[in-house]
């Protein structure tokens, strides 16, 4: 699913390069699609207000990064004073009550908001006024980065795994690097503090997953390599 994924497979399987092809997971457009969605839905129902900056991550596991992200957002919240953090997916109570006392720990404890597991993804991103992913390992392209550049909104990915290979920095989104809080506390402020410069990542993002991450994309990229196999066959036998 990716370039770095597939350094991998060719050096662990002894290949040559050309025995292994990329190809990018897609987004469902008509699904992720920002027309067909409210940004106040999960907000409401999450407590969080309408001029509040919303943060997102997706991913409550150590190697997502969630704790820096929590340090991130003590870091951002001096020059965002409407900050909020949410983190999904955390697994169980006991979880959501290790976030919420690490955000307290670190004086965030009323700007971070931890989350159970959600079934309805699109909802989620499209109350997000950023998407975030701060994971060190474990990752080939970030599923719900992807999806947050598909419904348009600005997005920081560490440049780690196959993100690079989505989010080219400073063009369709921003790349901090791992276990940098600093570093992820700048680019959130950034974006929440520049609405054109927010604005212009979120629509460049979008075209980003349009020409190439999308599922329409990504099955004629299949079905061309299921021809050129085909043929190459074809030629063989004959």
């Amino acid at each position: 699913v990716c370039e770095d994924i597939k350094k991998v497979i060719v050096a662990s399987g002894k290949l040559r390069p050309h025995q292994v092809r990329v190809i990018y997971a897609g987004v469902d457009l008509d699904v992720f699609d920002p027309a067909k969605l409210d940004r106040g839905d999960v907000r409401r129902e999450w407590g969080v207000a309408a001029d509040e900056f919303l943060v997102v991550q997706v991913g409550a596991r150590e190697w997502k990064g969630w704790k820096h992200l929590v340090e991130a957002t003590a870091l951002a919240r001096a020059r965002v004073p409407n900050l909020r953090t949410a983190i999904v997916a955390c697994k169980n109570d006991e979880q959501k009550r290790e976030v919420s006392a690490f955000a307290a720990e670190h004086g965030v404890g009323d700007a971070v908001l931890p989350v159970g597991f959600r079934y309805d993804m699109p909802k989620v991103l499209m109350a997000a006024d950023l998407a975030i992913d701060l994971s060190y390992e474990g990752l080939g392209v970030t599923g719900t980065i992807r999806e947050a550049m598909a419904l348009g909104k600005p997005v920081i990915a560490t440049a780690a795994g196959g993100n690079p290979e989505l989010v080219v920095d400073g063009a369709s989104g921003l790349l901090v690097p791992v276990k940098d809080p600093r570093a992820a506390a700048d680019a959130i402020v950034k974006i929440a503090t520049d609405a054109a410069e927010a604005a212009r990542l979120a629509r460049a993002g979008r075209a980003r997953v349009e020409a190439g991450f999308s599922s329409k994309v990504r099955l004629d990229r299949i079905e061309a390599l299921y021809r050129e196999l085909a043929r190459t066959a074809g030629e063989a036998a004959a």
